[in-house]
């Protein structure tokens, strides 16, 4: 590494999964870039200070005020999670020679999966299933289910995440209602999925 590559810290739990084949190929991405995998979260702290660049999950960024200060190496900061509420202190905000962005696209489909499958549990009431398995109780017996085709869903922001709730929901329910809270983001088709 000559002294005008760059650093890129990257702080991650050792069991991080998101990303697959490309996350494991991004310390070869450029060879003026050397990229660091971190997997704890106090070395990650101590070591922002030399880096040009952090890509990190909400919980290792924990930024030491010195790293802060314009006169510091740090200029971008990429969040691994959609939205930079969790990590933005008045601190990080007031540091406007650090760029703060987040991972807005990717996580969709997989967002949208996830909350069919909270939208199943609660449907046929997973934790008495749960609760019965436990026990070694094979009956429906007290359970109610919730019938889901049929009915509408209403989604309640239709960014990345709900344009993909929607398009996934359109084939087990009759109806869904998208609401756009902004009109930066336009729908394939039309609001109404």
């Amino acid at each position: 590494m000559t002294s005008n590559d760059l650093l890129v810290l990257l702080g991650v739990p050792q069991d991080y999964r998101l990303g697959g084949d490309a996350f494991q190929k991004l310390p070869q991405a450029h060879p003026r870039v050397r990229v660091e995998v971190v997997h704890d979260r106090a070395e990650f702290g101590s070591r922002l200070a030399d880096a040009d660049a952090a890509i990190a999950s909400g919980g290792y960024l924990r930024v030491p005020a010195e790293v802060l200060s314009p006169g510091g190496k740090l200029r971008w900061i990429q969040i691994t999670s959609a939205g930079v509420d969790r990590v933005m202190t008045p601190e990080l905000m007031g540091a406007k020679h650090i760029i703060i962005t987040s991972t807005k696209g990717p996580p969709g489909p997989l967002i949208a999966e996830h909350a069919v499958l909270l939208m199943l549990a609660l449907a046929r009431d997973l934790p008495v299933y749960l609760k019965n398995q436990s026990l070694h109780q094979w009956r429906r017996e007290g359970q109610e289910w919730l019938p889901l085709h049929g009915n509408t869903v209403a989604i309640l922001g239709v960014g990345n995440g709900g344009g993909n709730l929607a398009r996934v929901c359109k084939n087990g329910w009759d109806e869904g209602l998208g609401n756009v809270p902004h009109q930066s983001w336009k729908p394939p088709r039309r609001q109404l999925f």
